[in-house]
């Protein structure tokens, strides 16, 4: 089975969480209450970060997420929520190793060596649709080849 290895030095501010209101269809900023109670029975594992393989040209091909609990002995996953504010400080040191789903190393290589993996998000529970998520603060949706490049990143 193919492996992704990322390895993150970085440390971001989050943009206000957000998650997917079930009821209207669409996502929606996380309230304080809302914060409080999910993060009051959190477990570590329950906290990763999303990175996106993004092609030559700025379309978004495939996204991974990086959980806590797949950070490699050694390694730093820290952050520290502004409940008020619903949004984090985050700091991400280490390596990270993902299996691969049948064809998605394939994917991955026609993407071409052009193709970069950029950090996206900071998530709970997988992200807006189970839990919340907050972008990485001052990056534009529109323009993926402007966020935070992941430098080291393999296939195998």
């Amino acid at each position: 089975m193919a492996k992704l290895t990322v390895t993150l030095d970085c440390v971001f501010e989050t943009s206000p969480f957000i998650k997917h209101d079930h009821k209207k269809f669409q996502e929606r900023p996380v309230s304080v209450a809302e914060l409080k109670k999910s993060l009051s029975g959190a477990e570590r594992g329950e906290f990763g970060v999303q990175v996106v393989l993004v092609g030559a040209t700025g379309e978004q091909k495939i996204g991974f997420l990086l959980e806590a609990a797949g950070l490699k002995k050694g390694g730093v996953f820290e952050w520290a929520i502004d409940q008020r504010q619903a949004r984090a400080t985050v700091t991400v040191k280490g390596e990270f190793v993902v299996a691969l789903r049948a064809g998605v190393a394939p994917s991955i290589k026609n993407a071409g060596k052009k193709a970069s993996l950029r950090l996206e998000k900071f998530t709970f529970k997988g992200g807006a649709w189970r839990g919340w998520e907050g972008d990485v603060q001052g990056q534009d949706p529109e323009k993926p080849l402007a966020w935070l490049e992941v430098k080291s990143w393999s296939v195998k």
